[in-house]
């Protein structure tokens, strides 16, 4: 996080609110598979979640990121991009539209979100809204391999940050 190795994954700890960059380094395997490095926000109280299925290339690595930000307004709300923009997106099955969208009269709780886009593996993502927040998902689509078959072995990482509670004034 930020140039500071924090351990392995899976990853659960609080951190200082703020933008940072985090980096994901597979281990040595068989196989080598490639790193992920975004940015992440994280929020005072909130949770900021990553998941990443890596593989040989960059181009050929998943990568998804959420995080929840209070709104103003008392319904749930999801807001999705992918990289690359304009796949397609279904909650809970329905088509909704094209990345980047924002969903304003989502359900509170459990939902699943699908992305799909031409030449890149399908997507799902499962998320749990709340009712005055929404969540923020940015998905990295792998590029399709062209094939049938999956890589066998792929590298999974799961990090859960959440914000170090700072002190109020009184």
């Amino acid at each position: 996080l930020s140039n500071k190795n924090l351990g392995q994954t899976p990853y659960e700890e609080k951190v200082d609110v703020g933008d940072f960059s985090l980096k994901l380094v597979p281990e040595s395997t068989v196989t080598s598979f490639a790193s992920w490095e975004g940015s992440i926000k994280v929020i005072p109280g909130l949770l900021t979640y990553i998941n990443a299925s890596l593989s040989e290339s960059e181009f050929t690595s998943a990568v998804d990121v959420l995080w929840l930000e209070k709104i103003s307004s008392k319904a749930s709300e999801v807001a999705i991009t992918t990289i690359p923009d304009g796949a397609t997106v279904a909650l809970d099955g329905e088509m909704k539209g094209i990345t980047p969208l924002t969903l304003t009269t989502v359900s509170p709780g459990e939902h699943s979100l699908t992305m799909t886009s031409s030449g890149f593996v399908t997507r799902t993502v499962k998320l749990k809204t709340t009712a005055g927040y929404k969540v923020n998902v940015i998905v990295k689509l792998a590029l399709s391999p062209g094939s049938e078959t999956q890589p066998e072995a792929t590298p999974t990482a799961d990090a859960v940050v959440r914000s170090t509670p700072t002190p109020t004034k009184a």
